[in-house]
């Protein structure tokens, strides 16, 4: 049976969720996705609103999980949902030194590289959450011995968020797991079965106010129930979703990429409650990393035309910074009224206000991982240079000042670091290509 029932506002009822969340959930999976018209045109960065196919969905069962924090305390993935890479740790103003490592890829891909998936560190209540190339592992943050492994058939395990004592972490079996974050007991696994995309694989969660959100390859985003894993709605989109949402403002952030059959991307922004997408605009070239969302902007990179700022609400660019034949792959960080993003060799400061740069942080290797920040101290790592002989030499993490751009630290990693750096209580986390899990203080 299906029920027709009106939606109150969006915007009212995901600012009082907290109050309400049993009553809400309770209609949303009643109700299902609400669709409505396209209109405008797929110009681009001129924002449209296409139709949403209705979808009958399972009942949520209501839960008593905690809205989160804007802050989450490396938690997730790009620290908070709002995906801006900003921790809450003081600045560290010397060279750390290793505290421990841990082994989490045992499978040798080359001479010097280990494993087949970047994964960021999650770590609450000291526990450290890290993929690996079989299984998700929990990781004492202090002493660095093994809590408990979860086995995945798909291997490949991405990076997990934490909440309301469960982490939650996909696989490349199709698979969204969730697991008792003391024990790594299962709670529930949510699959997509599709033989015509067997590559097919979910996004980095992202949890919110008890919802899970989660894109996946096969043109879907997702809200789940935290507790349950139930769809609360689910949104097709065009092309596949392969990088990490951001939420903010009642509203979801995302981005496809091409896969066969879809040659164009696009970006978006979704109702948070009802997976109604409220604007989409057409991209020029290839979403090159995940959102992050600060004071009503977006901002995200494309492969070619550089860094993007797009107004949350609307969808129109209100300015793009790129540089002639700049390569961006890495996802923004945001702090100080500064977006920082690498570009090849640089670390760039560019003005949220006018897209100007204010300053860059140049080197002579590639800076392929997206930058984080911890108090006045922007971290990032470069790739190790390649000998003659083919042999990788010792990557490098940089320490700069946010506000100065001059450089404050460095230090070599044996390996180079594969994805961002998590920084907790003045220890950098971070996950080498040589297979190990690094903690440095």
């Amino acid at each position: 049976m299906r029920f027709n029932l009106p939606l109150v506002s969006s915007r009212a009822a995901f600012s009082s969720i907290a109050t309400y969340r049993p009553h809400v959930l309770f209609l949303l999976g009643l109700i299902g996705t609400v669709g409505f018209a396209s209109t405008g045109c797929d110009l681009p960065g001129n924002p449209v609103v296409p139709a949403v196919t209705p979808l009958a969905m399972p009942l949520a069962t209501p839960s008593s999980v905690s809205d989160l924090t804007l802050s989450s305390n490396g938690a997730m993935v790009r620290e908070n949902i709002r995906g801006t890479g900003v921790y809450s740790s003081s600045s560290i103003l010397r060279p750390p030194g290793i505290l421990w490592k841990f082994l989490v890829d045992k499978q040798q891909i080359s001479s010097t590289v280990y494993g087949r998936v970047g994964s960021t560190p999650a770590i609450s209540d000291a526990i450290v959450y890290i993929g690996g190339d079989e299984w998700l592992y929990a990781v004492d943050a202090i002493t660095s011995k093994q809590i408990w492994t979860f086995d995945t058939p798909g291997g490949a395990v991405n990076s997990a968020a934490v909440a309301g004592g469960i982490v939650y972490f996909s696989s490349g079996d199709q698979t969204l797991y969730a697991a008792d974050a003391r024990t790594g007991a299962e709670r529930w696994r949510f699959t997509i079965e599709d033989p015509n995309l067997p590559w097919s694989a979910f996004t980095n969660p992202v949890v919110a106010a008890g919802v899970v959100y989660v894109g996946s390859e096969r043109d879907s985003l997702f809200a789940l129930d935290a507790i349950t894993g139930h769809i609360l709605w689910r949104t097709q989109v065009t092309g596949s979703i392969a990088r990490t949402p951001a939420i903010a403002d009642g509203m979801v952030f995302v981005g496809t990429q091409l896969h066969p059959g879809v040659d164009q991307t696009f970006f978006y922004g979704v109702d948070a409650l009802t997976g109604r997408i409220k604007w989409r605009m057409l991209l020029e070239e290839r979403l090159a990393s995940s959102p992050a969302v600060v004071a009503g902007t977006v901002y995200f990179a494309g492969s070619a035309a550089g860094l993007y700022a797009v107004d949350a609400q609307t969808g129109s660019i209100k300015w793009r910074f790129s540089k002639s034949g700049s390569l961006i792959v890495t996802a923004p960080a945001v702090a100080y009224d500064t977006v920082y993003i690498t570009l090849d060799y640089s670390l760039y400061a560019i003005d949220t206000a006018t897209g100007q740069e204010r300053w860059r942080f140049e080197q002579e290797r590639g800076a392929l991982v997206s930058p984080s920040i911890a108090g006045d101290i922007v971290y990032f790592p470069v790739l190790g240079k390649w000998s003659t002989s083919g042999a990788q030499q010792p990557g490098t993490l940089y320490a700069v000042g946010a506000h100065s751009g001059k450089p404050v630290w460095s230090l070599a990693i044996s390996g180079s670091i594969d994805n961002t750096v998590a920084i907790v209580d003045d220890v950098v986390y971070m996950k080498g290509d040589d297979g190990y899990l690094y903690a440095l203080r």
